[in-house]
């Protein structure tokens, strides 16, 4: 397949989507989706994106999909113009829960949540996405506006992204593309005197050039034991020195969806325990990469990455469960957890991450992407997974 330089999903496919969800809602007897959406990096777009391909900043939206009628988007007073001129969706209606209560909008009508609401449905079933994260005046409008019975529409919603279209892995390949520049330029970088940021700021640019549009997770550039003991790091001015590990970890957006990709950096000689770490983290990552095929039972994953690193006496370091799918989320369901019983399929897309943590040596990660195929998984990026060495 001829693959696009800049790839996009097309406007019918969104449709499409929107249909599929009317056709779960009919199966599952639900009147009327709501998902919350907001501007936080690591998964507030979701719905919103998947399904208009609308990316909140500032204000929060709720996507609004009943199953007769027209999807709309309600948002904040700021927002309605964006909606229209960067989405797919063409009808908004500007709603008070998300006014901001100190601001003034004189040339602006804002109208109740609740009356929307109430017009839309009095009863039956709603499902309701991004409920971990409603604010408190939309969740007070909601239970205002209605006796429906309220359900999970985050599970509704992620049943129909697990299996990914050719748009959607033609624009994951892209991602993956761009998190590669990426970690080539940071390890390009990479010397003693530099500092975390300034390499993060490399990886950026190269990524920004190929089309990033933000950040699945923040770029983390971590050098040290004591800075890369935690699973989660917070790149920092503090400079590079010889005899530091480097841990690099990079999720670009692009389209809304993501890539990412984890890699160690040595600066000089490092500790033998790390080396170690690394080559056992690569034969984990392999072994899970040869059963990611159609049929292959999901809770099955995890224990066999688990059982390389057990062997090697590194498992008390395995901090999470690492192959989860990768989509309009960087962490994405399903995550092959040890509860997680179901078949995988041609078409997912998961990242296999092999981490440890914690150790007295620090931590390290080593990130990548498979696409699963007909028959064996595709790795979507091509860098060297061993220690790259300054």
């Amino acid at each position: 397949m001829t693959i696009s330089p800049s790839p996009t999903i097309p406007e019918a496919e969104f449709k499409t989507r929107r249909d599929l969800l009317r056709a779960a809602m009919a199966d599952e007897r639900i009147d009327l989706f709501i998902a919350y959406s907001d501007d936080r990096a690591t998964s507030g777009q979701q719905h919103a994106r998947y399904f208009f391909n609308y990316q909140p900043h500032f204000e929060p939206a709720f996507t609004i999909i009943p199953a007769d009628g027209e999807a709309l988007i309600a948002t904040g007073p700021e927002s309605d113009q964006f909606v229209l001129a960067t989405s797919w969706c063409q009808r908004v209606h500007v709603v008070d829960v998300f006014a901001h209560a100190d601001e003034e909008y004189p040339h602006t009508a804002i109208h109740g949540m609740a009356d929307l609401l109430t017009s839309l449905i009095s009863g039956g079933r709603v499902a309701v996405a991004g409920l971990d994260a409603l604010p408190q005046r939309a969740w007070q409008a909601l239970r205002d506006a209605t006796t429906a019975e309220i359900v999970d529409g985050d599970a509704l919603a992620m049943r129909l992204r697990a299996v990914k279209s050719p748009a959607e892995i033609a624009v994951i390949r892209h991602a993956y593309r761009i998190a590669e520049a990426g970690t080539i330029a940071a390890l390009g970088s990479i010397a003693p005197g530099i500092s975390e940021r300034e390499v993060a700021s490399e990886a950026e640019f190269a990524m920004r050039r190929l089309g990033s549009e933000g950040m699945g997770i923040d770029t983390i550039v971590a050098a040290g034991s004591d800075r890369t003991r935690a699973i989660l790091a917070r790149t920092t001015p503090k400079p590079i020195l010889a005899g530091d590990h480097v841990l690099l970890t990079l999720a670009p957006r692009y389209e809304g969806y993501h890539g990412a990709i984890g890699r160690v950096a040595a600066v000089g000689a490092i500790r033998p325990e790390i080396e170690a770490a690394v080559s056992v983290a690569i034969r984990a990552q392999d072994a899970v990469a040869a059963v990611l095929r159609p049929g292959t039972i999901g809770n099955t994953v995890d224990t066999i990455a688990r059982d390389v690193c057990r062997a090697a006496e590194l498992e008390a370091y395995f901090a999470y469960s690492g192959v989860h799918s990768v989509g309009v989320v960087e962490f994405e369901w399903p995550i092959l957890t040890s509860w997680y019983k179901e078949p995988l399929e041609a078409g997912m897309v998961f990242s296999i991450d092999i981490p440890m943590f914690g150790a007295p040596w620090g931590g390290l990660r080593i990130e990548g992407g498979f696409l699963v195929g007909p028959e064996e998984a595709e790795p979507l990026q091509s860098l060297p997974r061993e220690i790259h060495r300054i």
